[in-house]
């Protein structure tokens, strides 16, 4: 990542509840090349604002479908290791589900919401060193153990 986006990337992480440094890093990402990952991010936006015109949502959630196989690496690189399956859920959003051998506890799942993991499922009995570990790559918003 690049100066820019890695600084970018900092304001989404100081400021979890605002939209407005996610949307400047998915500017960024579309001025770097990363076309597909800006759209991504600004879908889900969208997305998150459009929960009474389910048309919208609808298309918007097939349109992040269309993009995750060109995203997923994004995020897989930001979870904690290893990563070795990740799928899509349409009607819920972008689910990274994490291996049952990860050493941070029996099974966890980050969702990916507003362009960012922003909530975290954890199972197992070293949730502390994995919130820890994911927090500090992702702006999470909900940690449910």
């Amino acid at each position: 990542m690049s100066t820019l986006l890695t600084a970018l990337y900092s304001e989404v992480l100081a400021h979890p509840q605002d939209d407005l440094p996610r949307m400047i890093f998915s500017d960024a990402l579309e001025e770097e090349g990363c076309e597909d990952h800006a759209a991504f991010i600004r879908y889900q936006l969208e997305t998150a604002r459009c929960e009474h015109d389910p048309d919208r949502w609808q298309e918007l959630k097939e349109l992040e479908w269309k993009l995750w196989p060109t995203v997923r690496a994004w995020y897989a690189e930001r979870l904690p290791p290893p990563e070795n399956r990740m799928v899509l859920d349409p009607f819920l959003g972008a689910i990274l589900f994490l291996p049952s051998q990860i050493p941070f506890g029996k099974w966890s799942h980050a969702h990916v919401y507003r362009g960012f993991v922003g909530r975290v499922d954890i199972k197992g009995s070293d949730r502390k060193r994995f919130i820890k570990s994911i927090r500090t790559n992702h702006p999470i918003e909900v940690i449910i153990t």
